[in-house]
Order: C-alpha cells, then sequence, then structure tokens
C-alpha cells in the first residue's frame, strides 16, 4: 500500500518538478546557444 502511495505521489509531482527544471534551465541554453 505504501508503494502504490509513493508511485502516485511521484507521479503527481515528477512532471511538475520537471517543469521547474525545464524553466530554469532555459535561459541558460538560450544564452548558450546565442
Amino acid at each position: 500500500m505504501l508503494v502504490a502511495v509513493v508511485i502516485m505521489f511521484a507521479g503527481c509531482y515528477f512532471p511538475v518538478h520537471m517543469l521547474n527544471v525545464a524553466s530554469a534551465i532555459n535561459p541558460v541554453i538560450y544564452n548558450f546557444m546565442s
């Protein structure tokens, strides 16, 4: 049961975390490309 809760928690928060990381890295990528 605990594993299912952890998987659900990770499934809910992983995309949000990836969006935050992508928005934080995007300016670095743009500065590097130009």
